[in-house]
């Protein structure tokens, strides 16, 4: 049963890379299709696909123990990045299988007549302890699903034993409040000098809160795009009814759109209502790659509707 599955996973991703395009068309949400257009701008056909996992695997910074979880991280990925609905982590555990030393993001903005562009740049050795620790665990995960005898002969203690990367702590907090005792309001991140740029625990998060910060966006004007947002009907979450009013409906979507805007980690659903927020009319997002000693450039729109 296991042998089938792997097969079937690993079928999926082959079929997908011998793809000319890559599988870009069926890509169901911007991280995946921007995954799809580096594959296809790059040419990463089955055979470069499987020299760098076998690279991935023996990298001994990534601390793959050998034997059958080694096995079941390869068959997991494979199946991870196979499937047309990428997560942010997906994303980032897929970026070093291109090999990618560090990454430029440029979300470009179409906004009241004027293109705004605003960066944020991720060195992947920051995240390879939080990457490589999340994809062993996945592992784990599914070998005690599957077997869980097999299971209990990994110490967890021990095979996820990297260590911690100096530098940028990014993605990675134990953050509860800019003042260390209170969970962050939107009103705490706007009084912050950088918009809480420092405590942004994803990419779409950093990316939005680096928008907020080029475009000066203070309490004022987000209080003003908030009621503009909540007038539009498309944007409503809550119905009024007979267990709702209208006033406790809007009330409703407005605590919880403040709330999503404030977290560290932002969803993709989130990321773009985010944008919609701030009357975006057009977006784009550019990922400058810098991998085996070049330096490659991939851009994909992201859909608001």
């Amino acid at each position: 049963m296991m042998g089938s599955k792997k097969k079937k996973h690993d079928s999926k991703i082959l079929a997908l890379l011998k793809r000319s395009d890559k599988g870009i068309n069926t890509a169901k949400n911007t991280f995946t299709e921007l995954f799809r257009v580096m594959l296809r701008d790059l040419k990463i056909g089955p055979i470069t696909w499987s020299k760098n996992m076998k690279s991935f695997l023996d990298d001994p910074r990534n601390s793959i123990p050998k034997g059958k979880i080694r096995s079941w991280t390869k068959g997991n990925l494979g199946r991870q990045m196979a499937h047309d609905r990428f997560t942010i982590k997906v994303f980032q555990k897929a970026l070093f299988f291109l090999k990618v030393e560090k990454v430029q993001f440029n979300l470009y903005l179409k906004r009241c007549g004027d293109t705004t562009q605003h960066s944020s740049i991720l060195t992947l050795n920051d995240i390879r302890h939080e990457i490589t620790s999340d994809i062993i665990r996945g592992s784990l995960k599914a070998m005690g699903n599957e077997d869980p005898e097999e299971l209990m002969s990994y110490d967890d203690n021990d095979i996820i034993g990297l260590p911690k990367v100096e530098g940028p702590n990014y993605f990675k907090s134990d953050f509860t409040g800019f003042d260390g005792n209170k969970p962050v309001t939107i009103d705490d991140l706007l009084e912050e000098n950088d918009k809480g740029l420092q405590h942004a625990n994803d990419i779409p998060t950093r990316l939005w809160r680096q928008a907020i910060f080029d475009l000066k966006i203070n309490n004022h004007r987000f209080n003003q795009l908030l009621d503009d947002y909540l007038m539009d009907p498309v944007n409503r979450v809550s119905l009024s009814g007979k267990d709702k009013t209208e006033s406790q409906a809007l009330s409703s979507d407005r605590n919880n759109l403040t709330k999503a805007l404030s977290k560290e980690t932002m969803t993709q659903l989130t990321f773009k209502r985010a944008l919609r927020f701030l009357k975006v009319d057009e977006a784009f997002l550019e990922a400058v790659l810098w991998h085996r000693g070049r330096r490659t450039t991939h851009t994909v729109e992201i859909k608001l509707d």
